[in-house]
């Protein structure tokens, strides 16, 4: 009884999945086994030569990161996920014409205080992500007049209560995390 219940067991857990695993290179992912179209882009495949340049903001991340980018279903940008990125003056101009972003996190980044200036102006940002960068309480000020800001998290940088001062005016902020600062 107890042979039997380990050669089942053993047929579950090893042999099943690896019969699965086997079927899956077998032809395409598409009907009848046929291969499915290509977008062109194709994130970060192994093996896959990384290219010099990008043509955008949006090809280096869905190289790089390919769930940094989150879309509505009418396919405008709403969430950016770029932790731990090195961007450019010009990314960062990119990231401001995004006319329907909600949700930006640059934590660990070259972020800087004047950087904050043109995150305030995009007008429909309500969570905003900071940790681990360089911004400090001067950059703040910038914020202020970002109405629409409900969510920001400033852990872990050299914000003081000087910072937290110009924040005042954000009425509709809900949450404020500056552990670690």
């Amino acid at each position: 009884m107890i042979v039997d219940f380990h050669i089942r067991c053993f047929v579950v857990v090893i042999l099943f999945p690896c019969a699965v695993l086997a079927g899956c290179s077998r032809g395409g992912d598409g009907p009848d086994g046929a291969e499915p179209p290509t977008t062109g882009r194709q994130a970060g495949i192994i093996g896959q030569p990384k290219p010099e340049t990008f043509e955008s903001l949006e090809d280096r991340l869905l190289w790089e990161r390919p769930f940094a980018i989150v879309r509505d279903d009418e396919g405008s940008v709403r969430k950016l996920n770029l932790l731990a990125q090195t961007l450019s003056p010009e990314e960062i101009d990119d990231i401001c014409a995004y006319e329907h972003l909600e949700v930006l996190l640059v934590g660990q980044t070259n972020v800087v205080d004047g950087d904050l200036k043109k995150f305030a102006e995009i007008e429909t940002l309500k969570s905003l992500g900071l940790r681990d960068t360089a911004v400090t309480d001067d950059g703040l000020r910038f914020l202020a007049g970002a109405a629409g800001i409900e969510v920001l998290m400033l852990a872990r940088t050299e914000i003081g209560d000087e910072g937290v001062a110009h924040l005042a005016n954000l009425h509709e902020m809900t949450a404020l995390d500056f552990r670690g600062t």
